[in-house]
């Protein structure tokens, strides 16, 4: 097995990977990256490419294994991984007469960062050190975007499936290799590949068997299961006053910024289903919705909070997130009410701050109009943003409803992802054997969002999920059918490195192109012999 692969020609497949620029979502470059990747595969395996209405490209591939009847078994292991990235406009930091283009030369880029790295704003001088030995250890790292997230996977993957190529009369079914565009945006790619995942087993009568997902990990481990994530709205409506009149009304972005503050700290809410600290939530948007500039507090703004899950429900999320918001607008209006001049202190219109989901606005909505259902915009546009215009809804909804300030309303937009808890049958089990071999671990739930979360389904139904997410089946839409349809296991085990989606995003070669890819092929082998 050793002499069948060559790190030379895959840290190379990688580089060249990387220097197509792919951020998503970006139609052209995005499918020349899909070409590439395309291209590089062995002789010996069929491959096409599934396209969206965009014309990007999800690549897949099928290498069939041993014809003969003591060999063929009908079983088939997925590969899965992306080929785009997040985009690279901090690298312009860098000064670089490239501009951000840097980002996609690694060789230039080291050189670059040799020169500039102490001196750009935005590089902590706590991460300094670990940049300047890895910096100093040469050819051990490779720098520039993609390079951990996830190029290198993709090239280890490529890699062995040449190594299996040769071995296929002896392979004890299928592997196939998937690879999709605009992971980094909303799944679009994955969510259409579920579909012709599906269809293809249907069509081969192929027996699915796992999958092998090759994203980045947090070090040289593995992972079984797949968390699932919630990218949950706050819809603020205040009442605006002067701004030299602060306890006349209630400034929505105040309240936003408080929500924000105390979800984003809340163990609550970052703790996994077995009680061990898991990724907390992030803001990943905070905003007022003012047109421009005055001297008036804001009466509308808004939120958006990346929220993990290892499968707690979305009500019930919902109702843990309803509660620590309920607590944390208690003690503000309290800090508020303490900061008013004596003796002319009375209660602050903020206490007491309505909070509602979604469908209890939808309902309220539907009752103010004499009507039971709740006025959904169906249409889908493909140019609309899917968040935007779920925002656009609320505030529709808010004003049927004749909400009176100040109100919170909760609400999911997309994108989400179902988790996957982890498995026992036989590509867990393989993953396990050859990461103990190597000495390594297999942990529980990879800790990242992925593509591989659309593999199985055990989250609510569409219908349930549609009552607080309203894009779904109008701007969005998810394969639950073909997702619970497929129900595979998945174990991560992809590349490491350092400062995935970050200036200084590297991936550590030996790992990524001498031992991934011997790995990726021993599991592949041990999970089709059953």
């Amino acid at each position: 097995m050793p002499d069948r692969l060559d790190p030379g020609a895959t840290r190379a497949l990688a580089e060249r990977l990387i220097s197509i620029p792919s951020a998503s979502p970006d139609p052209a470059g995005e499918s020349r990256c899909a070409r590439a990747l395309l291209e590089s595969l062995p002789e010996a395996v069929e491959r096409g490419v599934w396209r969206l209405r965009d014309r990007r490209e999800v690549v897949w591939a099928r290498l069939r294994g041993g014809s003969s009847g003591s060999t063929r078994s009908g079983r088939a292991l997925l590969l899965l991984g992306h080929h785009d990235t997040v985009g690279v406009s901090e690298y312009a930091r860098l000064g670089a007469p490239e501009g951000a283009l840097v980002a996609f030369q690694p060789h230039r880029l080291r050189e670059v960062l040799e020169e500039r790295a102490a001196d750009v704003v935005g590089i902590s001088p706590e991460v300094l050190p670990a940049l300047r030995d890895a910096l100093a250890a040469g050819d051990d790292w490779v720098f520039g975007r993609g390079a951990l997230d996830m190029k290198s996977g993709l090239a280890a993957a490529v890699a062995a499936l040449r190594a299996l190529a040769e071995e296929r009369e002896e392979l004890r079914g299928d592997v196939l290799f998937v690879s999709c565009p605009d992971e980094e945006h909303e799944s679009a790619g994955m969510i259409a590949a579920v579909g012709e995942i599906a269809r293809l087993r249907n069509a081969e009568g192929l027996e699915l068997v796992g999958a092998l997902n090759l994203d980045y990990g947090e070090g040289p481990v593995g992972y079984a299961g797949v968390m699932g994530k919630l990218l949950l709205g706050v819809y603020v409506l205040g009442a605006s006053s002067h701004a030299a009149a602060a306890f006349e009304g209630v400034d929505a972005a105040q309240l936003a910024a408080v929500i924000v503050h105390r979800l984003t700290t809340s163990m609550l809410l970052s703790a996994r289903g077995d009680g061990t600290p898991g990724p907390p939530p992030v803001a990943l948007r905070l905003r007022d919705l003012k047109s421009g500039y005055n001297a008036q507090t804001a009466e509308e703004a808004f939120a958006e909070i990346n929220l993990m899950s290892t499968g707690r429900r979305v009500q019930e999320t919902l109702a843990v997130v309803r509660r620590v918001i309920e607590d944390a607008l208690e003690e503000f209006a309290s800090r508020m009410e303490a900061l008013q001049p004596s003796p002319d202190r009375v209660a602050w219109p903020g206490r007491g701050t309505r909070v509602l989901s979604y469908a209890e606005l939808a309902e309220l909505a539907g009752e103010r109009k004499g009507q039971g259902a709740p006025p959904h915009a169906r249409a889908r546009k493909a140019t609309v943003d899917a968040r935007d215009a779920t925002l656009a809804r609320v505030r529709m909804l808010a004003r049927a409803a004749g909400l009176h300030a100040p109100a919170v309303v909760l609400y999911l937009a997309p994108p989400f992802h179902p988790h996957i808890p982890p498995g026992d049958k036989a590509v867990t089990l393989a993953a396990f054997a050859a990461l103990v071999r190597a000495g390594q671990k297999l942990e529980s739930f990879y800790p990242f969002i992925s593509d591989a979360s659309y593999l199985a389904w055990r989250a609510e139904s569409p219908e349930e999920l549609a009552r607080n997410l309203p894009a779904l089946d109008g701007e969005y839409t998810l394969p639950a059918e073909d997702s619970r349809s497929l129900g595979l296991e998945v174990v991560n085990i992809g590349p490491w490195g350092r400062d995935a989606h970050g200036l200084c995003e590297r991936v550590y070669a030996p790992y990524a192109f001498e031992t991934l890819p011997r790995l990726i092929a021993e599991i592949a082998r041990e999970t089709l012999a059953g």
